[in-house]
């Protein structure tokens, strides 16, 4: 058995840290004397180095107690989740770089949005007339009210992505972020939607009038300019309170 001293002295943790990890349930003394002092098992010294490396790695402590009791199906599972939190938040950080090193105060129409949970985002197809500033206000409204009906949390403003344009109608899609929790609340008759997740991403934001002429050769052109290529679909955010304007997203990585 090894002191507190001992056992900092050969994980190269300090006695601080060690309460600390005990505090939180995560790495308990093997035994406690009536004295009170602290008893560690060699078996426990790989396990404190790894909390303390997971720790280092940016994982929070109750995912590590997950982590630490999981059988290896999860243990994988959360292995693999925490790598893409890993990569994006470097490549949050080099495409962060590379927007310090292309931006110039008087050019600022692009911006970046670090989205950094997963979003879960209902969608429903639907056709619109192609008329209006904002011809999908009125179905985001009737959806947002059917899905309010249900009891699911909406909480965010509503997305559309235009699939196709028939004529004088818009084939699209319209979708709402809301609550996993939620998505069992949905009835089995409801029909018309798809629920996808938005992963861990960083988008590109330019915001322009709907109808808007080459808006997306536009933000192409920027991107270029800025170093980034497109990385997935985009889609436009509806503006609350804004009557013909949109916030167009576009998820990003460096340009190879």
């Amino acid at each position: 058995m090894l002191s507190i001293k001992q056992f900092a002295e050969r994980t190269d943790l300090s006695p601080s840290a060690l309460r600390f990890y005990e505090t939180k349930g995560i790495l308990i003394p093997a035994m406690r004397l009536d004295s009170g002092h602290r008893k560690y098992e060699q078996g426990q010294i790989s396990q404190a180095r790894l909390i303390h490396s997971l720790r280092q790695a940016g994982v929070g402590l109750t995912e590590i107690g997950h982590f630490l009791t999981a059988g290896s199906e999860d243990r994988d599972k959360l292995l693999q989740r925490w790598r893409h939190e890993s990569e994006v938040k470097l490549l949050s950080v080099q495409i962060a770089n590379q927007f310090l090193q292309g931006f110039q105060p008087e050019q600022n129409e692009l911006h970046l949005v670090n989205i950094e949970q997963e979003l879960f985002v209902i969608w429903y197809t639907v056709t619109v007339p192609r008329q209006g500033p904002l011809p999908y206000k009125k179905a985001i409204r009737a959806y947002r009210q059917l899905l309010l009906s249900h009891g699911v949390k909406i909480v965010d403003d509503g997305y559309v992505r235009t699939l196709d344009v028939q004529g004088d109608q818009l084939l699209g899609e319209i979708g709402f972020h809301i609550r996993p929790k939620d998505v069992g609340k949905i009835p089995p008759s409801d029909s018309g939607f798809t629920i996808r997740q938005i992963p861990f991403a960083l988008f590109a934001t330019l915001e322009h009038k709907y109808g808007e002429t080459y808006v997306c050769q536009r933000i192409i052109s920027i991107l270029h300019k800025f170093g980034f290529q497109q990385a997935g679909d985009h889609f436009d955010k509806y503006i609350a309170g804004n009557d013909d304007r949109l916030l167009l997203y576009v998820p990003v990585s460096i340009r190879a």
